[in-house]
């Protein structure tokens, strides 16, 4: 028995991947992201967090690993801004409060000096 002839896509569309379980991947990529509680900070890192935020300034280059919805992040880059009033830092454009941040280093200091 003899079949007609396939246009192109037709063709094409036989060898196209196959995703039932598209969905069920996605469920899975959700699953591995384990959220973690805060952990409290020992004295001894907060003395150390409390003299790093002292001695820095906006234009360092700075690390930071902080809290943020349910994991712990790393970010490193300049110091834009510190806000004192508010107890949050700016790394880039991303503003962390100072009671997330489990612990900050800096990588160069600014040579720019404020007048």
């Amino acid at each position: 028995m003899k079949h007609g002839k396939m246009d192109n896509y037709q063709r094409a569309k036989q060898f196209m991947p196959f995703a039932a379980l598209k969905s069920y991947k996605e469920a899975l990529k959700e699953k591995e992201k384990q959220v973690v509680s805060q952990a409290s900070i020992l004295e001894d890192t907060l003395e150390e967090l409390d003299y790093t935020l002292a001695s820095i300034k906006e234009g360092d280059m700075v690390s930071c690993i902080y809290y943020d919805e349910g994991k712990y992040v790393k970010l490193t880059g300049m110091l834009a801004h510190i806000n004192y009033d508010f107890h949050t830092i700016t790394i880039v454009d991303k503003t962390i409060p100072a009671k997330y941040i489990k612990h900050l280093e800096v990588m160069t200091h600014s040579t720019r000096r404020h007048l």
